[in-house]
């Protein structure tokens, strides 16, 4: 299960997101910890250069049996301002959705715990009042189910069958589509998501092979790749066209395509910062590697540039966050978070070292990357104009009051705030927001 924050950043922005809302005032990625005695989301920023940066671990249950272990799922609203985690415990039943708010410094506060029919294996965020969540289940209908979250109340408003055992959920970049999963029928479903957040079904394609953890393209023609598992060779890369219009998907004509080495069990796909290029991480050989992606006919080429994280089944996921990629290294000697920055030829170049979780089996990514602000907004108005005489005296009552945002040249003398500071604000003014 990995995620990409482009659309949460989009989406904050058209909804006018403030830090005040309450999310994080820098990227940051929210890690879930999947283990069996203890579960827990760590939570992360990052140096300039990308380098992950621990900031603190919330315990969602410990000692045997308890709901809160095994942090499966993880999903950030696209405001920012809650985060999700569904567990996959060895309950029969039901299983639990613990809920967060997002604090200004990535810290999580704890608001309550609901429960969703066994197994919820992954939650997207549909809307940032509506979360769907899978029920991955053996001998029962697999269903997505779909629940309201005021900020108190998790109320269920819909739910679709989604086929035989579908464990991965995909949101199209403008959020107006669903994608579920099936890999066990072979099969992936789309779903209109409507105004209310309600999901009208669209069309069923079989796939031929598995679709492991599909991930849609950000840009140019919308396509989908996933990883072929175990099927078809154990190297398999399915590939799809996707019509924004009806939902319908076709094979691309070259696709499956093909990973390279010993039956490597491709995982998972996810589109690179560059979008010539597409990131595929890998079950067998725990590798992550990058394929050029030809703009045109959407084919992907090996280009020879991968990253070993350990042995089988060590890595966890891998997500996207502006222009780094991070990857979970879930079992294999030191755990935790890496994060790296894409070479002009799709190398991997690795930012700081791993950084541990502190907990136990790293796992899924919700990576936050803040929309952004224009500075002489100071009043956060969204008005037309954005900039008035209201955000000079915004800026004066923050100088006079010390308050940091009056720092706008970032100096870090004595005094902090000097008269420079009201020229570079007159200078921000000028230029305006776009």
């Amino acid at each position: 299960m990995k995620h990409v924050q482009t659309r949460s950043a989009l989406l904050a922005l058209a909804a006018g997101a403030s830090v005040a809302l309450g999310q994080a005032a820098q990227k940051a990625a929210f890690v879930g910890n999947n283990g069996n005695i203890e579960g827990s989301v760590t939570s992360y920023t990052f140096s300039p250069a990308g380098v992950p940066q621990f900031v603190a671990k919330v315990i969602t249950g410990s000692g045997t049996n308890n709901p809160g272990n095994n942090v499966y799922g993880i999903a950030l609203s696209p405001d920012g301002r809650y985060l999700a985690t569904t567990h996959t415990t060895a309950s029969t039943t039901v299983e639990r959705v613990t809920m967060f708010r997002v604090n200004a410094d990535a810290t999580l506060t704890h608001i309550d715990n609901f429960t969703t029919p066994d197994s919820p294996l992954d939650a997207v965020w549909l809307r940032n009042d509506v979360i769907a969540v899978t029920r991955t289940n053996t001998s029962l209908a697999n269903l997505v189910y779909v629940y309201r979250f005021d900020g108190t109340t998790f109320t269920q408003i819909d739910q679709e069958s989604a086929g035989v055992f579908t464990a991965y959920l995909e949101l199209s970049p403008d959020g107006q589509w669903l994608v579920a999963a099936d890999s066990t029928g072979l099969t992936l479903r789309s779903y209109r998501v409507e105004l209310d957040g309600t999901l009208t079904p669209g069309t069923t394609i079989g796939t031929g092979t598995y679709v492991l953890d599909p991930g849609f393209t950000r840009e140019g023609r919308l396509r989908l790749y996933g990883g072929g598992g175990i099927s078809g060779g154990s190297n398999k890369i399915p590939a799809f066209d996707f019509n924004p219009n009806d939902g319908s998907m076709s094979s691309l004509p070259n696709a499956p395509y093909t990973s390279p080495g010993s039956s490597p069990s491709p995982k998972l796909a996810v589109h690179a910062p560059n979008p010539n290029f597409m990131i595929i991480g890998h079950g067998t050989s725990a590798e992550i590697r990058t394929f050029a992606m030809d703009p045109i006919s959407g084919d992907l080429t090996d280009t020879g540039f991968a990253f070993d994280v350990g042995i089988q089944g060590s890595l966890g996921t891998v997500a996207v966050l502006g222009d780094w990629i991070l990857a979970t290294d879930n079992f294999d000697g030191t755990t935790g978070l890496y994060s790296f920055s894409l070479g002009p030829n799709g190398q991997l170049n690795m930012n700081g070292t791993l950084v541990s979780s502190q907990g136990t089996a790293p796992r899924g990514i919700a990576p936050w990357n803040p929309p952004a602000t224009c500075y002489a907004n100071c009043d956060g108005s969204t008005g037309t104009p954005v900039l008035t005489a209201n955000d000079f005296q915004c800026f004066l009552n923050k100088f006079a009051s010390a308050d940091p945002y009056a720092n706008c040249d970032g100096s870090t003398g004595n005094p902090l705030l000097t008269a420079n500071d009201f020229q570079c604000f007159l200078n921000k003014f000028a230029t305006g927001c776009t």
